[in-house]
């Protein structure tokens, strides 16, 4: 009679490893897309952000163009400015 228990637990290893393959390939892409970042700005100066971007590889600038990075930083730069603002007015920002 063939053992059901561990055909259980051989199955749910499967079901398990492919997860854990793609969250384990989605971790290395972004540590490596991170560790592009800043090898590029470690060999560049930051009097220009046109020379940084130019550095980065093209693969790094898609993500970032894709994830709408640039958007995104000014939207919550925008959102804690204004919080700021608000919350020194009187009455109003307790």
């Amino acid at each position: 009679m063939p053992n059901l228990h561990a055909f259980g637990d051989w199955l749910l290893a499967i079901l398990l490893y492919i997860p854990q393959k793609i969250i384990e390939f989605l971790t290395d892409a972004v540590l490596s897309g991170i560790d592009a970042i800043f090898a590029a700005c470690s060999v560049c100066d930051f009097s220009s952000l046109g020379s940084n971007l130019a550095a980065l590889p093209v693969a790094t600038l898609f993500i970032l163009g894709w994830f709408k990075i640039g958007t995104g930083l000014t939207i919550i730069t925008s959102a804690y400015l204004v919080r700021f603002l608000i919350r020194r007015l009187p009455f109003i920002g307790c």
